[in-house]
């Protein structure tokens, strides 16, 4: 069974990621000031290796949380970490700066309670604030420098269970909880007269609440080697409870002594998430050959938070990918036992700037590396994904990302019944 033993090297890793960085982080980047910043992809390292896609996907070996009708599908109990690293090349007005972050992606283990019956309890971000821009003006002949800057984020912890009354037919849901704080500040600098006074505003969001996810799968075994499955996911408007607090405060530019202090009455209200659908199809030949393709809309355009329309636009994510892995036991080859994953994702992002929405197009790719000699499947997962992102206008910044993700999957028999003679 999975021991301590196998758990050091994945708490290890998660521990080690987190000190080089927030842990919800996704990379510093402007457009993460947008709404409640940018959103994470709930898929793990194998749905991101085939190009973000997983409603459709049924797979004993490894935890889906793209569709939770999928946890029906554990044969073992499976614990899955990772961390991902994040290299940004953002170019604006001729201008190219390069920014890397790296950070915990995802904690999750799946329990097989029945043969019908899989639960999982997860944990990962769900959206992440970063970032760091200043502009400067000159307004009545003084130079006037204003620095924005964003931490935080929403974290999701989900527990999900899923039941499959018939062969063909999976059911599921992921009840989670998110919860976490998104902190803004604007500093504002008289840089041409040191006897002017300077401020700064801080705006602290804190949210927390229930968010509802479902999900449905059918699969056709069309023959004994191919099998078909559709897969459907959403989740329905939700609200979860906020809070909103101020501080503002005065200084002199000279000895950044504060000189004038006010803190606003804390606010209550509520931040409001979307209606989401997606629909998924993928083919497996002889557990050989795995193909997806998935399709996911989100309505954030109603989106608000204390009452104030977040001004997004509706998502669109398109993905699709391949796994191949070869089952031929007459292969020495190490290279051989490797499973290869490759995809590609588009997704036209709810970040709608001066008209213009932001979009972004990526490669995946990703393989996972078996450990040797073992009983049940365990494997290192890597992976690359190369992608850019842009709004169409040479105004607005566009970025060239790279990103790396690592992680482990182990699996166990831990409800196993022995048989003595």
């Amino acid at each position: 069974m999975i021991t301590f033993r196998h758990l050091i090297p994945v708490l290890l890793i998660t521990l080690f990621f987190n000190q080089l960085g927030f842990s919800q982080s996704l990379g510093q980047s402007v457009y993460s000031s947008y709404g409640i910043g940018e959103f994470n992809e709930p898929g793990f390292l194998r749905n991101t290796g085939m190009g973000n896609i997983g409603i459709a996907n049924r797979e004993k070996a490894y935890i889906n949380p793209m569709n939770p009708a999928s946890y029906s599908s554990g044969e073992y109990t499976r614990f899955e970490a990772g961390a991902q690293s994040i290299f940004r090349m953002v170019q604006y007005k001729g201008n190219e700066q390069r920014i890397n972050n790296t950070s915990f992606s995802h904690l999750a283990i799946s329990l097989p309670l029945s043969k019908k019956w899989g639960t999982v309890i997860g944990l990962q971000p769900f959206s992440s604030t970063n970032y760091t821009f200043s502009e400067s003006k000159v307004l009545d002949e003084e130079n006037i420098k204003s620095t924005y800057t964003g931490s935080g984020g929403l974290n999701k912890i989900f527990i999900g269970n899923a039941y499959q009354p018939f062969s063909f037919l999976s059911i599921g849901i992921n009840t989670s909880y998110l919860f976490g704080s998104i902190r803004r500040e604007k500093l504002t600098e008289f840089t041409s007269n040191q006897n002017s006074k300077n401020s700064k505003v801080e705006d602290l969001l804190t949210g927390g609440g229930l968010f509802f996810e479902y999900g449905l799968q059918l699969t056709n075994h069309v023959s004994p080697d191919l099998s078909v499955c559709f897969g459907v996911t959403g989740s329905l408007a939700k609200s979860i409870q906020a809070k909103q607090s101020q501080f503002a405060e005065v200084f002199s530019s000279i000895d950044g002594i504060p000189d004038t202090i006010a803190v606003s009455p804390e606010k209550t209200g509520k931040i409001e998430l979307p209606n989401m659908i997606g629909m998924g199809i993928s083919a497996q030949y002889k557990e050989q050959l795995t193909a997806g393709v998935d399709i996911q809309w989100s309505e954030w355009g109603k989106s608000s938070a204390m009452g104030k329309n977040l001004s997004l636009g509706n998502g669109l994510k398109i993905g699709m990918g391949i796994e191949y892995q070869n089952t031929q036991k007459t292969s020495s080859s190490f290279l051989s036992k490797f499973k290869y994953r490759g995809g590609y994702s588009y997704t036209k992002t709810p970040i709608v700037v001066n008209g213009h929405t932001l979009t972004e197009s990526g490669l995946h790719l990703g393989i996972g590396i078996p450990f040797p000699k073992q009983r049940y499947p365990r494997e290192l997962l890597l992976g690359v994904v190369i992608g850019r992102r842009s709004t169409g206008d040479v105004n607005l910044p566009s970025e060239n990302l790279y990103k790396i993700t690592v992680g482990l999957n182990l699996s166990d028999k831990w409800f196993e019944r022995r048989k003595f003679d």
